[in-house]
């Protein structure tokens, strides 16, 4: 039921950001419109939970930080 719900969201987010860029090119508003264009390719880049210590070497794990 949650799954379902935020792929509706997300869908109905998609679609207003769409409806969006093509108001843009209709107003010929190009700066805007391929900022948008970017914004929405942006692929996923997922958060890292690394961190470093005081000698600045690299710790990863949660047991480690």
């Amino acid at each position: 039921m949650a799954k379902k719900r935020c792929r509706e969201s997300k869908r109905k987010w998609e679609q207003e950001k769409l409806e969006e860029i093509e108001d843009l090119a209709k107003r010929r508003e190009i700066r805007q419109l391929y900022q948008k264009m970017r914004q929405l390719k942006k692929e996923f880049q997922p958060r890292t939970s690394v961190c470093k210590n005081k000698k600045g070497e690299l710790l990863g794990g949660e047991e480690e930080i």
